[in-house]
Parts: C-alpha cells; structure tokens; sequence
C-alpha cells in the first residue's frame, strides 16, 4: 500500500511541474500494470470491474478508491494459498502447456485466469458461493477424505441449477476459499450423506444441492 499511494503522490509532483492542473491520470490499473512489470513475483495486473466481480462473488465487502488493488492482491494470495498451491494436477498440467513462461511457483497469473474463467466463460451458468462453518460441520475432514457430495441449500433455491459453478468458503479463524466445485444436482430434499458422521450440531437443513469437487 505504501509503494501504491508513493507512486501517485510522486506522479502528481512530476505532473505539477510540468503546469499541469488537472489529475495525472494514473489510477489502480495503470500502478498495477506498472508494478506488475517491475516485479511480477509479487504483484499482479488489476481492474475494478474485475475485483468488484470477485468481492461480489465470494461476498465480501469492497475496499474504498485508492485502497482496491490492495485488497485485490489480498484476495488472490487467499485463493493462490486455499486452493491453488494444493493442487499439484493442476500446477503440473500448467506447466506443461507453457514450460518457458510457467515455472509452479509464481501463481498469481494462474489465479486470474481461474477467476477470470468462473465469472466471464459463458452466459448460462451461475456462480455462487456455498459458505460453511467449521464449528457446525468439520468440512476439512469431508474434503480429506473426498465424501462431500452435497452442500446446505438456504437461499436461491428456485435458481441453483446442475452446471452452476461454486466456490466452497469456509468462514472461522482460517476462512478463506476451501475448493472449487460444480453442482451435479439442484435443491433437493434431504437424504443421507456418506459425511453424515461429520456434523458437529444436529443438521436442521432441509434442502440440499448435489455437488462434485475436481479430484486433485
């Protein structure tokens, strides 16, 4: 953040120098783009609509102006740590596309481009996010042992569809996104689970959506 507000507050200087009165037009994207270049190790490309999609999606509330890159960069190092740096598949399979460019460390580019793939990849598929608490059911457990087939239904019932692409977030000390997955069948009853075991409070759910989480 330090480096993001030096930028703009030296731009405006070299501006104002030049007897200009008006801004020095260098917003986020134009930092980002700049910073990116200079160290792509850390920092990564951004644009509003972009991360205003993302904070949409997995229903956070979005930074102030000047403050959104660098919550944006907040979010994705979440998503690189929960998700991608676990998924050995798909670092390896990554890499073997694009052996001169990709070498399994740096995932900030691999970050956007999954979340550029669920938000913009079609018109017919929905994107939702299915929020879970730890202190109800232990939902690392269910993703250890690849049992977790069906997610609580509480909201959006009459939209959630077979197709629809999910993000699992887990809130508690550790929130964060947990996997990714895509719903196999839409709202239904309850019925037994193979994970049933691994409710820590009775499950007062009553309807449930069938879902698949890639295997890694």
């Amino acid at each position: 953040m330090i480096r993001v507000s030096s930028f703009r507050k030296d731009s405006l200087a070299l501006y104002r120098n030049l007897n200009k009165d008006k801004g020095h037009h260098q917003d986020e994207r134009a930092i980002a783009t700049y910073l990116t270049f200079h160290n792509p190790t850390k920092y990564t490309f951004y644009k509003s609509t972009f991360y205003s999609k993302y904070c949409d999606l997995i229903g956070v509330e979005k930074a102030k102006t000047n403050l959104k890159y660098v919550h944006y960069l907040q979010l994705i190092e979440d998503l690189i740590n929960n998700y991608i740096k676990v998924d050995t598949e798909l670092i390896e399979m990554v890499k073997s596309f694009l052996p001169q460019y990709y070498d399994g460390k740096n995932h900030l580019l691999l970050a956007q481009d999954i979340l550029f793939q669920m938000m913009n990849k079609g018109t017919d598929v929905n994107y939702w996010i299915f929020q879970g608490n730890p202190k109800v059911f232990d939902f690392e457990t269910a993703l250890r042992k690849k049992s977790l087939a069906d997610w609580t239904v509480n909201a959006h019932k009459d939209k959630i569809k077979v197709g629809d692409k999910v993000i699992l977030w887990i809130t508690g000390p550790k929130s964060g996104c947990y996997a990714l997955a895509e719903v196999t069948s839409e709202p239904h009853k309850k019925t037994p689970s193979p994970d049933d075991d691994l409710w820590k409070e009775e499950d007062k759910s009553e309807l449930k959506a069938g879902i698949k989480i890639p295997i890694t």
